[in-house]
């Protein structure tokens, strides 16, 4: 079974390929010999021209009237698609032998792409367009060309298993061709932005559709039905095609917060409808240089290791068939300053002790209170400028207390605050 998508276009039959003939239109002054000579492969001339066309005369043709051509007739030469964002472990093939994975390697027809866990590569194609591969994915390039007749671009893909993301520049005219093939669909596109998925496990394969609108047609359908933009496809074995409504992006909470703790954490709003969530992190707002990703059964997100320096994360929830719904993306600052402590009782009193990872010059600060929200009320200690990793407190009467520690850091970044969650102190009285 097949699944054809596509940007107002004829709809395909079920297992074929869609390869649909070149248009074009005759100009002042156009022959037979002229075009043959322009736009014709080696094994076809102006006669085999004239017999498609009907046309008797080689030298006087209809100005104005749209012939068409086969595709395999015309002249056409060969695209690339080149490596712009590389992250972790990819694998490139071409004409059956390795390539070195870098950034600006062009890439030809017939390559092979493949990506392991957390490993990510995006590709741009001459007309502007993008194509991003997350972890676990493999993709062959079955064909780049751009042909004589209207500079026409064809481009064509094969998803073996996991995802791949567009981008893509709209067409200068309608021949042109962009189209995501896996063993249970065909996805055609123009001028869209979408993600095509396949689960060999699950023999499944999904269409989500972010701009644009698209035509679906499954084995099952005489025709094709439009897929606006917020809605997906998803084909199952051998069922029918299953058109879906994307849920909406949640919401990040606390988007302006700067990310200063070990751990990168990202929590958003919970969906009622959701399966599950995802984020992606990237240095750049158009995700070509994706680093991370996760999946996730909560709207919880951790990430370790993440650089200093501003960050995007892009952020959607599973719904229906397993699809990522809308995307929403936000800006976040990474500074990191981390702080964590703990604290002991001594002979000598309370031993508080800090621990903590950042750059540049660090001081520290530690308060203690009768308040439950340290820092808001008056303080019993307040010691500031600390610039050892600990300190004693002695004779504190018994009671409840709060208290906790903040580093100041200064470095490249800048100066940074960060300060560990309070926590209770509990002093009896001897004997107690």
């Amino acid at each position: 079974m097949w699944l054809a998508v596509a940007a107002a276009v004829a709809p395909v039959a079920p297992g074929e390929v869609q390869e649909a003939p070149l248009h074009y239109v005759v100009r002042p002054g156009d022959t037979l010999f002229q075009l043959a000579h322009l736009y014709l492969a080696a094994g076809h001339d102006w006669r085999t021209l004239g017999k498609l066309w009907h046309v008797r005369n080689p030298r006087r043709l209809p100005v104005g009237r749209t012939f068409t051509i086969p595709r395999a007739w015309l002249r056409w030469t060969a695209d690339d698609a080149r490596v712009v964002g590389l992250r972790g472990t990819v694998t490139l093939q071409a004409g059956g032998r390795p390539l070195r994975p870098a950034i600006g390697i062009a890439l030809p027809e017939g390559a092979r792409v493949s990506t392991a866990a957390n490993s990510f590569v995006t590709l741009s194609l001459t007309n502007g367009s993008r194509i991003a591969l997350p972890s676990q994915s493999e993709v062959t390039i079955l064909r780049l060309r751009k042909y004589a007749i209207n500079n026409t671009i064809e481009y064509r893909f094969r998803l073996d298993r996991g995802a791949l993301d567009t981008k893509d520049t709209p067409f200068q005219n309608p021949d042109g061709a962009f189209t995501v093939r896996t063993p249970l669909a065909l996805t055609a596109v123009r001028g869209t932005e979408f993600a095509v998925s396949f689960d060999p496990a699950k023999a499944q394969s999904g269409t989500a559709v972010y701009e644009g609108t698209v035509a679906v047609s499954g084995s099952d359908d005489a025709r094709a039905q439009l897929v606006s933009e917020r809605f997906g496809a998803v084909t199952a074995g051998n069922g029918p095609t299953v058109d879906l409504p994307l849920l909406a992006a949640p919401d990040l909470t606390d988007p302006g917060r700067v990310q200063a703790d070990d751990v990168v954490t990202f929590d958003v709003g919970a969906l009622p409808k959701a399966t599950g969530y995802h984020a992606q992190l990237a240095s750049d707002a158009g995700f070509v240089d994706t680093f991370a990703e996760q999946d996730s059964a909560t709207p919880h997100f951790e990430f370790a290791e993440v650089s200093n320096g501003m960050q995007f994360v892009r952020i959607s929830a599973n719904g229906p068939g397993g699809l990522h719904g809308m995307r929403q993306s936000y800006a976040f600052s990474r500074h990191l300053a981390s702080i964590s402590a703990q604290a002991e009782q001594t002979p000598d009193g309370f031993l508080f002790r800090w621990f903590g990872h950042g750059e540049g010059d660090r001081h520290y600060r530690l308060q203690i209170s009768r308040d439950a929200a340290p820092g808001t009320g008056t303080a019993v200690v307040d010691e500031v400028g600390l610039a050892r990793n600990e300190a004693v407190v002695r004779k504190l009467p018994p009671g409840v207390y709060y208290w906790r520690v903040g580093v100041t850091q200064v470095d490249a970044e800048g100066t940074i605050d960060n300060w560990t969650t309070p926590e209770k102190l509990t002093i009896t009285k001897p004997g107690r």
